[in-house]
């Protein structure tokens, strides 16, 4: 795995994370 794919994988599970506390505090 490239420091792009890891990085890219990081940044969906944040995007994720963040969708589902954003409907938490909704």
């Amino acid at each position: 795995m490239t420091a792009e794919t890891s990085l890219f994988c990081i940044f969906r599970k944040f995007r994720i994370q963040f969708h589902l506390f954003g409907r938490f505090f909704q």
